[in-house]
């Protein structure tokens, strides 16, 4: 978990740039942030998503085999982080 602002959000990416080609995870705006070879891309739903991870894939791009189940998986995927309750 990572505390921010009196806010929490537990610390988790769906792959990392030191094991493949791309770097996703979910942002506390409430999407799904992923980093590729220059250029960040912002996605707010799973359409997107899977276009967006499928064109990693036709690129022939180091990515995990099974990122979209994991990815869709989460719940909260597109949940903006929220205010910690006292």
């Amino acid at each position: 978990m990572i505390e921010r602002m009196g806010l929490l959000k537990k610390l988790v990416a769906y792959c990392r740039l030191y094991d493949y080609d791309i770097y996703v995870y979910p942002h506390v705006d409430g999407y799904i942030y992923c980093f590729g070879s220059c250029m960040g891309t912002a996605i707010n739903n799973d359409i997107d998503l899977l276009i967006h991870i499928g064109t990693h894939r036709d690129k022939g791009e180091d990515i995990p085999p099974n990122l979209e189940q994991e990815i869709l998986s989460d719940i909260d995927r597109y949940k903006p982080l929220e205010p910690r309750e006292n």
